[in-house]
């Protein structure tokens, strides 16, 4: 199956991109904390991770092997990441260097670096540098688990959709219950394992896709789906 372009799901980046920036943008410096409540306009992120499974799943044909496909998804994320890390911030913030003289700061940066962030519960690492970049990292997570997640979404896609969801929360409620200390915002919505069940709903929509028959034409005779050379 060839890769699509849909335009719809360009508009829907868009407004979701819009609601990340007005969240980041709730510091006082543009708009005041909590300016935009009761609007959850972080709930966006998980909308990115659902419209990757989806996209990957759609266009996964294009790519020969899998070390193909996760060498083209790092080179695509990691270098924009790490000029973030290095010209955003190392760079213009007026007292990085003073970083470099504390071991923990230096191990941060490896993590960083590595986009490993997102697998430590500690507000200090998995926000350290560039913040935003914890999502990068669990979408590394995701590229790396993505063949395992296909051969197994490829049948009974409902049924294991479902149960990679609901092991997931169940997992996250009882590692709260066991160990109450975790910080809530890292175990339910921040750690690659909890948010890969919306990244699994992506793939079950993109599987789903797969199976439909090749994209309809409107009366002009233009596909109403346009395939990605």
């Amino acid at each position: 199956m060839q890769s699509e372009n849909i335009p719809a799901l360009t508009g829907l980046r868009f407004f979701a991109a819009m609601a990340i920036v007005l969240w980041h943008s709730q510091t006082g410096y543009f708009f005041a904390p909590r300016a935009f409540s009761p609007f959850y306009l972080a709930g966006a992120v998980p909308v990115f991770f659902v419209l990757s499974g989806l996209v990957l799943t759609i266009g996964f044909d294009k790519y020969r092997s899998w070390p193909d496909f996760f060498v083209a998804r790092v080179a695509r994320v990691w270098p924009a990441h790490m000029a973030a890390l290095v010209w955003l911030f190392l760079v213009f913030y007026p007292y990085s260097l003073d970083f470099f003289h504390h071991r923990e700061t230096v191990h941060r940066l490896v993590i960083n670096a590595l986009l490993l962030q997102a697998w430590s519960p500690n507000v200090a690492t998995y926000w350290s540098y560039n913040a935003p970049s914890w999502s990068v990292s669990c979408e590394l997570f995701f590229y790396a688990a993505f063949p395992l997640a296909f051969a197994a979404l490829r049948r009974r896609t409902l049924v294991r959709t479902v149960t990679i969801v609901a092991v997931i929360f169940c997992a996250v409620v009882a590692v709260d219950e066991v160990r109450p200390g975790f910080d809530a915002s890292w175990l339910g919505g921040m750690n690659p394992i909890s948010c890969f069940g919306a990244f699994a709903v992506g793939m079950a929509t993109g599987v789903w896709r797969r199976k439909l028959p090749p994209p309809a034409q409107d009366m002009a005779g233009t596909r109403l789906f346009r395939p990605v050379r």
